[in-house]
Order: structure tokens, then C-alpha cells, then sequence
């Protein structure tokens, strides 16, 4: 998955991030019921899945079925 797509998955309901900072390709994201995270990707790059399921899972504290249900 592109970062582009991933990002735009982050900013939807439910999770409702959005961009306090950023400097380059490195973005402070914030979230009025998550916690605040680092997101350092640039927009082209493909992000693997292990990755994806550390940040929602292990990062933003989701379980494994409501972060496959986002991504689909």
C-alpha cells in the first residue's frame, strides 16, 4: 500500500487524525481519541504490511480485526 493511501486511511473516521507538524517527509499526527503518533514516509513509498499492522496495532492500540476492517 502507498503512504499516500495510508495516510488518507488515518485521517477517516474512525481514528480522525490530522497534521500538527511537519518538517519533510516526518508529520506529527494527532487524534482527539488516539494517541499522537510519528508518521515519517514519504508519499510514494509502499508500505508493507508488517508496518501497517505495527502502527495500528501496536502504536495506535487497535486490535488485528478493526485494523483489517480499515484497510479494506
Amino acid at each position: 500500500m502507498k503512504s499516500r493511501k495510508f495516510l488518507a486511511i488515518l485521517f477517516r473516521e474512525p481514528l480522525n487524525y490530522y497534521i500538527v507538524s511537519q518538517r519533510g517527509s516526518h508529520r506529527k499526527l494527532k487524534s482527539k481519541s488516539y494517541p499522537t503518533i510519528q508518521y515519517c514516509f514519504h508519499n510514494s513509498r509502499e508500505i508493507s504490511g508488517i508496518e501497517i499492522k505495527k502502527i495500528l496495532i501496536t502504536v495506535i492500540g487497535l486490535t488485528l480485526e478493526q485494523g483489517l476492517e480499515l484497510i479494506r
